[in-house]
């Protein structure tokens, strides 16, 4: 018996499953093997005297931030939201009471009012919303995956029923 690659690919997906691409980040895999070593440790406080330098530069200034979903491992503690700058560093920043909460894919203007070697903070009360296509797609992918019905239609974690009566 023959069979094409589709036949195939779909025989193993009905038996073991779609595959589903898992993105991990390996952070300090090199420092074991520096473990020790005098210039590796001199290096490394090189680069984190350059970064906090650099980065107690933009305190002060706006910045604009592409809000992103869990950028940030304390978010949750710290009641804060991240995102990356136009220049890709890392920003944790407060939504000011009464304003609008953005979206994953928003763009968020507001001031950085302190820094650390990796990372600027934005606790200021200068904030600008500017929704997007972006954080409406990110509307629409958490309706879709929460099974969310259409208004007037009762959600039970399938395809939406209309309300009768």
């Amino acid at each position: 018996a023959r069979a094409s690659v589709g036949e195939i690919s779909m025989a193993m997906e009905k038996v073991f499953g779609r595959h589903r691409a898992e993105v991990k980040t390996l952070a300090g895999v090199y420092g074991a093997a520096y473990d020790g070593d005098e210039g590796f440790a001199q290096i490394q406080r090189d680069v984190e005297s350059f970064a906090e330098e650099e980065n107690k530069l933009q305190i002060g200034k706006t910045v604009e931030v592409l809000v992103a979903n869990g950028e940030g491992r304390k978010d949750g503690a710290t009641a804060r939201l991240s995102g990356r700058a136009r220049d890709n560093r890392l920003v944790h920043f407060t939504v000011p009471d009464g304003s609008e909460i953005p979206r994953p894919g928003d763009v968020v203007t507001t001031r950085v009012t302190s820094s650390a070697p990796h990372f600027l903070l934005a606790d200021s009360s200068d904030y600008q919303l500017r929704r997007t296509i972006a954080g409406d797609a990110w509307d629409r992918s958490q309706a879709e995956s929460c099974a969310v019905g259409e208004p007037g239609s009762v959600s039970l974690g399938m395809p939406s029923l209309p309300i009768r009566g």
